[in-house]
Formats: C-alpha cells, sequence, structure tokens
C-alpha cells in the first residue's frame, strides 16, 4: 500500500476525529459558566495585565536594543510591540486555564470515544 492509498483510506477516519474533538471542546465551553469564559473581568485582573503588559514591553525594547545599532530604535519599538502583545496573551491564557483544561478534557473524551467505536467497528465482539 503506497503512501497515496493510506492516506486516502485514512482521511475519513482523520475526520471523524477531528469533529469529535471539535464537539467535545464545543459541549465544555457551553457548559462552563460565562464568567470563566471572560478572562479579564475585575479590577483585580486589570492591575495583573497592565502588570504583565509592562513587564513584556520592557522586555522587549531591551531586546530591540540589544541589536545592531543602526536598527536599535525600530528594533526598540517591534520587541515592546511583540513583548507587550505576548503580555496581553499571556495574561488572557492564564485567566482562561480552568475553562482551556475543561475543552481540552472534553476534546479527548470525545476521541477517545470515536477510537473505541472505531476499534470495535473493525473488531466486533461476538458473545454468542
Amino acid at each position: 500500500m503506497s503512501n497515496t492509498d493510506w492516506i486516502a483510506a485514512n482521511a475519513g477516519y482523520a475526520q471523524e476525529l477531528l469533529h469529535s474533538a471539535w464537539s467535545g471542546a464545543s459541549s465544555a465551553w457551553q457548559a462552563s459558566p460565562r464568567q470563566e469564559r471572560i478572562p479579564l473581568r475585575s479590577d483585580r485582573d486589570s492591575g495583573t495585565l497592565l502588570a504583565a503588559t509592562a513587564i513584556g514591553l520592557a522586555t522587549g525594547i531591551i531586546s530591540g536594543l540589544a541589536s545592531t545599532k543602526r536598527l536599535r530604535g525600530r528594533g526598540a519599538v517591534i520587541g515592546g510591540l511583540i513583548g507587550g502583545c505576548i503580555g496581553i496573551a499571556g495574561t488572557a491564557a492564564w485567566g482562561m486555564r480552568t475553562v482551556a483544561g475543561r475543552m481540552a478534557k472534553g476534546a479527548a473524551r470525545g476521541v477517545e470515544d470515536r477510537r473505541n467505536l472505531h476499534w470495535l467497528e473493525h473488531n466486533p465482539i461476538n458473545y454468542a
């Protein structure tokens, strides 16, 4: 069996696995409380956001200034923007860690169920 034949034979199964992972993750998302889905929802979280953004911004600016002499200014600006974006994204991801964990568990459960069903289709159990 060539690689092309193997891919064609297993493409439908891979699509079913992806669909079951997506449905498991989306059902976990919908089952989670609404206040857990919004990562930055209080004044306490906004202070954390500002601190993480400032740290990312400072780290990006310092790394941009450490670059070659000719491009120091541009490197500092670009590094600051990238560092600030990483700080914001990291804070948002940290705020959603419980929902993300539930979504990962739901996706894994959906894939496991589909794999078990696929195995039973190819290996039927006859108790008679």
